[in-house]
């Protein structure tokens, strides 16, 4: 930050913001753009300026002073568009909307922060759905981060690409998010045994022959599902390709050896692979540290830690 004023010698002006009333105050941007706005209006949202000393004090008149900044015009214009009740520009990067976070953070204008986090849910996808996990873990943003975390069920998180995202995150957020796709293997795992939802798993007899088939068609989609649940993960909802994966098919067509009866009822075992897929976990359940004293959580993120270097390193056995 540099903190220093110099004199108006510029006449690159911002448009929106030239207004030559008594109060005023100069803003620079690292690319050299200038801001007139109202030193009132600085020191109501930002504690930043209000506790800035060398700033004019009282209404006064316009100044010639010039603070420079050290954001470029392309944060510095929508903050200040924000803190000025002014429509705020098409943000279609997200980089763009970190940045402004930061700068809101930096400045401590918490009404520009509530803002972002507000809006920060609609750059959701497959894609931004980790960075923004991250910066809404950060902020302890819970509804965000849940969500965001919801849209990471279908990442194989040892990949070097999310690995590289994780890293970036504080301790307990990535452990939030290998206990979420844990505990959705687990539930899935849970699932697929149920009796109550899969003859396969009894020891009844075939209905037409009374001989005991060995199911291994159901076997078989049960070790394979279970076995790509870490690199190959549903995500939130079961797709319809995902149902009538070639596994799938094999146990709707199976018929007993003995008398060629089906062995399974075609919809109730599609109603129940997709309940079992649908029904499982969906997002991190906290963000607070799993723990409170500080020895303990070192113990924990020095684990995480080596986890992940040892998932980068390629010697994790899920």
């Amino acid at each position: 930050m540099q903190n220093n004023m110099s004199t108006v010698h510029s006449s690159n002006w911002h448009p929106l913001f030239t207004t030559e009333d008594a109060g005023t105050i100069t803003l620079s941007s690292q690319d050299a753009n200038l801001f007139r706005i109202h030193l009132y209006t600085l020191k109501r949202v930002s504690g930043w300026f209000a506790a800035m000393s060398s700033l004019p004090q009282g209404p006064g008149t316009v100044s010639d002073d010039v603070l420079h900044l050290d954001e470029d015009s392309t944060v510095l214009m929508p903050l200040l568009q924000v803190i000025s009740g002014m429509e705020l520009p098409d943000l279609s990067s997200l980089d763009l909307v970190e940045s402004i976070l930061l700068a809101a953070e930096k400045y401590d204008m918490p009404g520009s922060v509530s803002i972002i986090r507000n809006m920060i849910t609609s750059y959701l996808s497959e894609s931004t759905a980790l960075r923004v996990y991250r910066l809404a873990g950060a902020h302890s943003w819970k509804a965000q981060a849940q969500l965001a975390s919801s849209y990471t069920l279908s990442f194989d998180l040892s990949t070097p690409t999310v690995i590289a995202e994780l890293s970036r995150m504080e301790g307990y957020l990535p452990a939030q998010l290998f206990l979420l796709h844990r505990q959705g293997k687990d539930a899935l795992k849970k699932a697929l045994n149920d009796v109550t939802r899969f003859a396969a798993n009894t020891k009844e007899n075939c209905e037409g022959c009374r001989r005991s088939p060995d199911h291994a068609q159901w076997r078989n989609l049960k070790e394979l599902w279970l076995s790509r649940a870490d690199e190959a993960p549903f995500g939130r909802t079961i797709s319809a390709a995902q149902l009538i994966a070639p596994e799938v098919l094999s146990v709707i067509e199976a018929t007993c050896p003995s008398c060629r009866r089906r062995l399974y009822n075609a919809d109730m075992t599609f109603n129940n692979l997709r309940d079992a897929v649908n029904n499982l976990p969906q997002t991190v359940m906290r963000l607070k540290r799993p723990f409170t004293q500080s020895a303990q959580m070192g113990n924990l993120e020095k684990a995480h830690a080596g986890y992940l270097c040892a998932i980068a390193r390629g010697d994790h056995t899920p």
